[in-house]
């Protein structure tokens, strides 16, 4: 696998490779995050960027024909990272805001835990399927990503980026419905 080009790689991973996958991924991770780390100077975000990627690459190989693989896996790159930087821009990180004059009113309502789990559950369904997949049998039946890359007979590395979107996605669908929750009870001026 060392001595195989790029290409070479590619036609494998879409032949559903796992060794030419990873053997992809280590040739690039290193210069890719570099790469990132120039746009987004975020160790944390250029770690999701990259994993969208290379969870990208493996789920669209056996459709998508690439041609000259380094010009794609940077394009890629640029694109998730403006993307995140535009998101960003409208994120709202809401262990930032000070509630404390908001916690102390009577009026405010604390969901409770059952009303917290429907509400995870709700946003897992929302979840891309494999995606979703992943979740559950990471958090209903505690595989690890071993095992469950055994169970789905996908990469490690697979899962462990399906497990990092996951967590991006039920994070930010999270935080959205505690906005909505604070916007509801009024307290939208004390977030200005």
């Amino acid at each position: 696998m060392k001595n195989l080009s790029d290409s070479q790689l590619y036609v494998l991973i879409q032949k559903r490779d796992y060794v030419a996958f990873d053997k992809l991924f280590d040739r690039y991770w290193d210069k890719l995050f570099k790469y990132a780390y120039n746009i987004l100077a975020d160790q944390q975000q250029c770690e999701d960027v990259l994993q969208e990627v290379f969870t990208s690459i493996w789920e669209k190989a056996p459709s998508k024909n690439v041609e000259y693989i380094p010009a794609y896996l940077y394009n890629s790159v640029k694109y998730k990272a403006s993307n995140s930087i535009r998101s960003k821009k409208w994120h709202l990180d809401l262990d930032t805001i000070d509630l404390s004059d908001v916690t102390d009113d009577e009026s405010l309502e604390i969901p409770s835990e059952d009303c917290r789990l429907v509400l995870l559950e709700e946003s897992m369904s929302q979840l891309p399927p494999k995606c979703q997949e992943v979740m559950v049998l990471k958090s209903k039946r505690g595989l690890s990503a071993h095992e469950i890359a055994a169970h789905l007979g996908i990469s490690t590395r697979t899962v462990e980026g399906h497990m990092q979107k996951g967590m991006k996605l039920l994070k930010a669908s999270l935080t959205q419905v505690a906005l909505f929750h604070l916007l509801k009870q009024s307290y939208f001026f004390y977030l200005l």
